[in-house]
Formats: C-alpha cells, structure tokens, sequence
C-alpha cells in the first residue's frame, strides 16, 4: 500500500496544545481545552493522538536520536565514523572516564524529550479515562478503543527505550501540573517493565491490525503490540548492567534468575498470536526482472526499496512516519554516504552515521544475498562519481568505514536533493522478519529446539536463491540443535538485521556484550597483525582482506560487459564482472538527475580474495590502481594500528573497554548516565539531605 503521511510535522496545531514549562523532567503541558471536547468525536481524538505520535517521533526521541545515537551504533559489528565527536562518540568509548559528554546536551535532549512524549501520551490516557471510561471494560476494538490503546502502546515504547540506556529511571503515569512535586526519584528498570508488559497485553486484544487501518503500519497495530510484548519481555527475562553495592562503582551485570524464563515464556505467546493472525508476512517475491546492471531477484532488497519508494508492505510492524521535506534521517545518517552539499543537483548529501566493522563484511556466506543489499564500500561526491571507502579511516561522515546500504537516497524512485535529513523515508522500527527470528530463539531456549529451525528457515530462505536453498538452508538447519542451534539464531540476527538498532541490545540481554566487545577488538588486531605482516588476513569462512583493492573508473567509453553507468543491482550467478561484484551500488541513473549526469562507476578487483603479484601487475597495467583497503587499519608507517583500532584506552572503536577490564571482571558501561542537569534540578531530599537523582556506574552527578 502507498504511504499515507501519519506525521506531518506541523502537528503543533492540534487541539493539545503541550508545552514544556519545568526544569527537572521537562514535561509541564496545559491543553487548550478540556477532555470533554476534546473527546467528543473520533475526529478530535485523532487530531490530539496525532500530538502523542508527533512527540514520539520527533528528532530527539525515536525519529533519529534515541535510536541513532544510542541504540545503533556500538556493538561488535556497528559503529560510528566520528568516534571522536563530543557526546555521540562517547556511546562508542563505552565511557572510559567517569565523566561522559552525554551529561551534556546530547544526553539532556534525548532524556528530556523522552519525558515530554511520555507527558502527552499520559494527557491522552487521562483524557480517554475521563470523557470515555467505557473504553476501560471494551472487550472488542473499535476506533475509540484503538486511540486509546495507540497512546498506551506508544507510552510503553518510550519507557522501553528509556531504560534500557539509561538504567533506572522516574516513573511518571499521570499527566504534570502546574505545583506538582517533579522531585521524583528512580523506580527499578524491572518494576517498569512489569508495569507496561501488563498494560499492553491488556490493550492489545482491543487494537486494530494494520491492515484494517488506512495508514497500514504508519500507526501502532496490535501485530506491533504483540512484538514490543515480546521486545519488553526479552529485555526484562535478559541481562542488563545494574547498579553496584556503590555508585562509583561499574555496576553488575545479571538478570532475573528466578523469573527469566516466565518472560520467554510470555514473549513466545505473544509471538505465536502475532505469527498465527496471518496478518503480517515476509517479502519472499521480486518480480522485477534482469538488467544489463544485474538482476534483482533479491526479495531481501525489494522489502527496503518499498521503503525508499514510500511503500508500506506487510512485513512492517510499526513504521515511525516521517513526511518528505519534513524529517526523515534515514537515507542521510541511515545510509550510504554520498559527499556534496545540501541542496545538490545530484542526490542530497548522505552523512552514514552506521559503518560495518570488517570482521561483519566478511562474515557473510557468498551465496547470501544480504551482504551488498546491508554493506557497500562505496559512495558518491556530489558531482556523479562513485568513490571507494577507506575502512580504517576515522572523520566525521565521508567515506570513512564500510557503509549501511539498506536505504540509499540515490535508489529512490523519486530521488531526494532538496535537504540532508529530510527526505521522508521511514524508520521501520520493527518488521516480521525480527518477530521470526525472536519466536525462534524463544522455541530454542524454551523448548530445546521445538519448532525454533521453522522459524530460523523462514528468514534465512529469502536469504538465498532457490537454487542453493538445499544447501545452505535446508542441510546447515538440519544439522542444529541444543546451544548450536541457538547460536545460529543469533548470528542470523546479526546477519538479518544489521544496521537496524537490534544487534547492540540483543547482546546485552543474552549477556554476550562484554566477551563481543574485548573479541571484536581482538579481532580487528589480529586482522592488523596479518596484513602488516603477509598483505592479508584470511576469515575462518575463507575470505581474505588484503593490504590493497584494485579500482578503475569505468565510463561510458571504457564499459565492461555491456554495463552502463550509473545504478548497479545484484550480481548473476557466477559473474564475475568487476562492475557487478560487489552489487547495489553505482551512482544511480542518469534520467534521475538531468543537471548532473554521472560520470563513471568503479570496477572493483581484489575484494574477497588476496590476490598474487602477477595479478595484481596484470591490473595495474589494464590501468588500475591500488586503493588502500586494509592497509587502512594500519598505523603510521605501519606500526601500531589505526584510529579506528587503536591500542590504549580511549582510542578507537570501544576504547573504554580493555582486555584488561575484562579479565578484571567489570562490565563495559553501555549506560547513558542521567543528564547532569537533571540531577541538579531534582534537587535534595530534605531528610536525608542526599540527591534525589544520583548516578551510579561510577558517572558524575553534574
């Protein structure tokens, strides 16, 4: 179905006029009129719900910061090109001070404006209970019960996303006044947790699917409240850091053992009701054809490109709405980064604020057609020109790291040039093939197995082509079971679900982040070590890294294999052209940019497989030139590593985190503290003349 635009950013007007009035939690709000009007018709209820959905998605909340600064980078695999940016690099550092820059305004707009949409979905719940209590003992959904639920259900995703970055947190469920006391001090992260698992599951059975609304998954359904059950539910029966017996110190990380598996075990029903209404499912078809650019025939892609092209498929769960000229980072900090100004007579200029580790790009089978539609090694400038990657560069934006490729500005079928961040994609904040894969780990956990390879072979088949499905689906399935098949499970979300906020939390919650993290960078050393050492690093999959990549400028004049320039798609089975391999990239087609045609497309040599010295002279004579790959991560005159590496705390990708702290036993601090000007303005208790709000962690209070 096409869009139908849900956020609009000029919602300021609505009937809920909210404004932000007090120091502490920033939430003070005062509605034009009162709950009996404002209630009075289904159509003033929409216009003040579409209040709540405006706070939730704004920039600070879950339509870019919350999500792009916290949540996506910083596992083992994802990470940021500006790791040494004030407060968005700290995230990467995991803090190896006690002082982090996110007690600044960083941390202070993400907190804050977090409370401020908790504050209007409260005015709503409040409103609802007033002017329509019979909503409260509905036993079918309606619209009215529908609304009510949206703002319960969306209320719930705030808190969610709250403290699982910043840990304990005040819990606020009626509306602020002005007079009332915001001196409020934390409640237990599993206490909140409790409390909105318990409030969706019972507003769930009286909310409408997606497809019987006409903005489909642009609004919150009960498929969604199913999996953010399920989400909640994980997260509260998993792992987490939790404050230690001091605040200075780095905290514990445990989970609830006398409990955990009463959350599986609630996740995995909410599941099955989501996976057996039928209403939601997979993109297994893609229908459009071959080119002389490759052949699609890449289900995997074509569910992101609905995306680029303002499509809603069924296997969007929630889509967090975003209108063209309006909002929309993704394709700008969620993409592949394309250099040029703001606006461009070429596509508007993409920043890629996700970049891949190498270890990730060369984890991938070769038959598996996620790897170039999730990773790409190129970009473009703003003239039409397609440019390599340099994967061990450190900068802010360019072409520094190995890119998120799932949305690609240049691949819109209405391509963007007007703004950076505007242009309207949609965040899909959750979609089918991650409630499969959690119903799967969920079976294996729970049941030894059950029907978990059901579910794990359902998304990895659209993985592969028809042909190599035997193989590597069918018999590697086959072969799993007990703590191999869960592992499986895991690495096929790493694989699925790369560059989509999931990775860095499902290795917190499985109690995996603190082993990946001193791994990850032992890895990547040891990556170093090798091309330092021989010119490349072989993967225990086979592929190789090598010290240099070969490329070539290929224009109109000089094709290779009848490719033309601009947008190139998956490659055919067993081509080989340099041009195809990798696919999806290129510099997008002519007829979408009629001011600046494009100029030429790389063809790439060298990439999975070191090459010999004669086959290298071969290509540079052919008039190639070596390109530093992963001579990248190497350090000035080849001694030491690079930025990205690093070799002490504080320098690089998760430089907080040694071996050393790791063998000693303490946690990385994966936690945003509570800003400091919170903590200020929460002020003192009176009778224990402590701060009401204290850091722990081993964070400062200011």
């Amino acid at each position: 179905m096409k869009r139908k635009i849900l956020y609009l950013g000029t919602v300021a007007a609505s009937l809920l006029a909210f404004s932000s009035c007090n120091d502490y939690l920033e939430t003070s709000s005062q509605s034009k009129f009162d709950n009996s009007f404002v209630f009075s018709t289904e159509e003033n209820m929409m216009t003040a719900l579409m209040n709540v959905y405006t706070q939730v998605q704004t920039g600070n909340c879950l339509g870019d910061r919350i999500t792009m600064n916290l949540n996506g980078p910083g596992s083992d695999v994802e990470v940021r090109p500006d790791i040494t940016q004030s407060g968005r690099g700290s995230i990467i550092n995991l803090y190896p001070t006690g002082y982090s820059d996110f007690t600044g305004a960083e941390g202070n707009s993400q907190w804050s404006q977090g409370f401020k949409a908790i504050n209007v979905a409260n005015e709503f719940i409040e409103g609802v209970k007033e002017a329509r209590p019979e909503v409260l003992t509905a036993a079918s959904p309606s619209n009215i019960t529908q609304m009510y639920a949206e703002a319960v259900v969306l209320r719930a995703v705030v808190y969610y996303e709250l403290v699982r970055n910043f840990g304990e947190i005040p819990l606020m469920l009626e509306p602020t006044r002005a007079g009332m006391n915001f001196a409020i001090p934390v409640t237990d992260r599993w206490d909140i947790l409790d409390l909105m698992l318990e409030q969706v599951e019972k507003v769930a059975p009286i909310m409408l699917w997606a497809s019987d609304m006409p903005e489909g998954a642009e609004r919150v359904s009960r498929g969604f409240a199913y999996g953010l059950i399920a989400k909640m539910a994980l997260t509260r029966g998993g792992y987490a850091l939790h404050p230690g017996p001091t605040k200075e110190d780095f905290g514990v990380v445990i989970r609830d053992e006398a409990n955990w598996r009463k959350y599986y075990e609630q996740a995995n029903a909410a599941l099955r009701k989501l996976v057996e209404s039928g209403k939601h499912e997979l993109v297994t078809q893609d229908e459009r054809g071959t080119t002389a650019n490759g052949e699609y025939g890449n289900p995997f892609q074509k569910n992101f490109q609905d995306q680029l092209d303002y499509i809603i498929n069924k296997e969007s769960l929630w889509e967090v709405a975003m209108a063209r000229d309006f909002g929309g980072n993704w394709g700008y900090a969620y993409g592949r980064f394309h250099t040029g100004s703001s606006p461009n007579t070429n596509v508007s200029k993409a920043f890629g604020a996700i970049r891949f580790t190498p270890t990730y790009y060369y984890s991938f089978d070769d038959k598996d057609l996620r790897r170039d539609v999730t990773c790409v090694i190129t970009g473009t400038n703003g003239a039409g020109e397609e440019i390599l990657t340099v994967p061990g560069n450190v900068g802010d934006g360019g072409n520094n790291g190995i890119c998120l490729n799932k949305w690609d500005k240049m691949r819109m079928a209405n391509v963007y040039h007007n703004a950076n961040g505007k242009s309207g994609i949609n965040f899909v904040y959750m979609r089918y093939a991650d409630a499969l894969l959690l119903l799967a780990e969920t079976e294996a956990v729970l049941n030894g197995g059950g029907e978990a390879a059901t579910y794990l072979k359902m998304v990895r088949s659209r993985a592969f082509r028809p042909e190599d499905r035997e193989e590597k689906v069918d018999n590697y399935i086959a072969g799993l079971s007990g703590d191999a098949l869960l592992e499986a499970i895991k690495l096929e979300r790493m694989w699925e679900l790369g560059g989509e906020n999931q990775r860095k939390h499902d290795l917190i919650r499985w109690g995996d982040f603190n082993k990946a993290i001193v791994d990850a960078r032992k890895e990547l050393q040891q990556m170093a070590d090798d091309i330092r050492n021989q010119g490349y690093h072989t993967y225990p999959n086979g592929k190789q890294i090598s010290k240099y990549l070969y490329t070539k400028k290929i224009t109109a004049k000089n094709t290779i294999g009848g490719v033309t320039i601009g947008t190139t798609y998956g490659t055919p089975e067993g081509n080989t052209n340099p041009l195809l391999t990798p696919g999806w990239r290129g510099v997008g087609d002519a007829d979408k940019f009629p001011q600046v045609k494009p100029h030429y497309i790389l063809a790439i040599q060298g990439l999975d497989r070191h090459l010999t010295q004669a086959e290298a002279d071969a290509l540079l004579a052919d008039g190639y030139t070596a390109e530093p790959w992963g001579a990248s991560f190497l350090g000035p005159n080849e001694v030491g590593y690079s930025s990205y590496i690093g070799n002490g705390r504080g320098q690089g990708w998760w430089g907080g985190y040694q071996q050393a702290d790791y063998d000693a036993g303490l946690p990385a601090r994966y936690l945003c503290p509570i800003p400091g000007t919170v903590v200020i303005a929460a002020g003192v208790d009176p009778v224990t003349k402590q701060n009401i709000l204290v850091n722990h962690y081993g964070f400062a209070n200011q």
